[in-house]
């Protein structure tokens, strides 16, 4: 009888043990940083994030826990509520590195901000990754921090715009000083030449389309500028007025148009693809 109750007795301590280990390792897997990706039901897109200051799975989506950082999704909270929201997918990493990695290289993969089943706005580009492995400090830390303001932005395009108005006329008064053509025909032709052998590679136009996304997200085009816009490129203004295409100018619009529609198709995907 004595026997059986020592046995008893350290079956239980046994699973005591292993219920004390998994609590511990529940507990550090809590506040490692994570991945996630929530579904909105209604609409049925998704959100895809990360999660690496004060990491805290167990609260993620909770009144008093984190709502992730995208202000579309905090909107629709306010509006909906936290029910109208439920977690696919949460991923734990052992450091910030890995999941600001991860996370770019998912979103990059389903291509998000350019995806209709997504709410993400960009694919992780500009998430800073110390990757030299210099320590910054904390004065320039919160430099980073800090949002430009609309004033500063305007005031820096600005200084820009003054600084290459001034440079442009001062090369053009130099030719015309020394009564020199602004280009002659052979400069034309190699500048011809050039632009035409830059903008044939698809990685250059893909390149410099990401670059002007990501500037004019920054600098949209004030109202004012897209009525001048608008306005100089009205009747006699347009390049295109009283002119019609050709048909091999009307196959060449036809078949890009076709590429981008079967880009779109492409990136349509189930929910398996998403774990």
């Amino acid at each position: 009888m004595l026997k059986a109750i020592k046995v008893l007795e350290k079956k239980i301590c046994f699973k005591k043990y292993c219920i004390q280990q998994v609590v511990c390792i529940n507990r550090n897997m809590q506040y490692k940083p994570y991945f996630y990706i929530i579904k909105h039901l209604p609409t049925q897109r998704y959100y895809a994030g990360c999660k690496y200051s004060s990491p805290d799975s167990n609260n993620f989506m909770t009144e008093t826990g984190y709502q992730t950082s995208s202000k579309i999704i905090k909107q629709i909270i306010v509006d909906e509520g936290l029910n109208s929201f439920h977690i696919k997918k949460i991923k734990h990493f052992d450091t910030k590195e890995q999941v600001l990695i991860y996370e770019h290289k998912f979103l990059s993969k389903i291509d998000a901000k350019n995806n209709d089943m997504f709410f993400n706005r960009s694919n992780g580009e500009s998430n800073f990754v110390n990757k030299g492995g210099y320590k910054l400090t904390k004065t320039t830390k919160r430099k980073m921090s800090k949002l430009k303001s609309r004033e500063c932005i305007d005031k820096q395009n600005a200084e820009k715009r003054s600084r290459s108005k001034e440079v442009y006329e001062k090369a053009v008064n130099s030719r015309k000083c020394n009564g020199l053509p602004w280009h002659d025909e052979e400069s034309r032709n190699k500048i011809s030449s050039g632009n035409k052998k830059r903008w044939s590679n698809d990685e250059n136009k893909e390149e410099h389309s990401k670059i002007m996304k990501e500037y004019y997200e920054v600098n949209p085009v004030s109202l004012k500028t897209r009525e001048k816009i608008s306005a100089r490129v009205k009747g006699n203004g347009n390049p295109m007025y009283g002119k019609q295409h050709s048909e091999e100018t009307k196959q060449k619009l036809k078949e890009a148009w076709k590429k981008r529609k079967n880009a779109k198709k492409n990136q349509s995907f189930s929910e398996d693809d998403l774990f």
